[in-house]
């Protein structure tokens, strides 16, 4: 049993440590096999098997939903599509589009609104966030 407090840490710790809140499908591997692509589930999987996490329905119990447990936790919550599957042509595009409308190489950060892949996305795609850039030409 977790306390509420315990609960809010590990999703504190699980940003720190990822650079992002976890998603309700990072702390449910069932979940994720259902609603995330075959590689971000591996990942997300690979992630939740690396420490011990409560579980998705813990959070989502204890505070309402998995949602309000991250903003409980001060913690922007992810939303469902931030996991669907980009190609890696979207993906490319959206690098160049960040970096031409910020004038500069785009950083993860850059890429925490909706209608962008995210961070983790890309680097699951493309294996480095470097790489990525390099393909793309920025």
């Amino acid at each position: 049993m977790y306390s509420d407090d315990e609960l809010l840490q590990a999703i504190r710790l699980w940003a720190g440590l990822y650079g992002r809140a976890p998603a309700r499908t990072d702390w449910e591997p069932d979940r994720a096999r259902r609603q995330c692509e075959p590689d971000v589930a591996a990942a997300k999987l690979a992630r939740y098997r690396a420490a011990r996490w409560p579980s998705g329905a813990t959070v989502a119990d204890r505070f309402g939903s998995f949602g309000a447990g991250v903003a409980a936790a001060g913690l922007r919550p992810r939303r469902v599509w931030e996991d669907v599957r980009w190609t890696d042509t979207a993906i490319l595009e959206a690098l160049r589009d960040v970096g031409y409308r910020r004038g500069r190489r785009p950083l993860p950060a850059d890429f925490e609104e909706a209608e962008l892949p995210c961070a983790e996305v890309v680097e699951l795609q493309f294996g480095s966030w470097e790489r990525a850039l390099a393909l793309a030409g920025v």
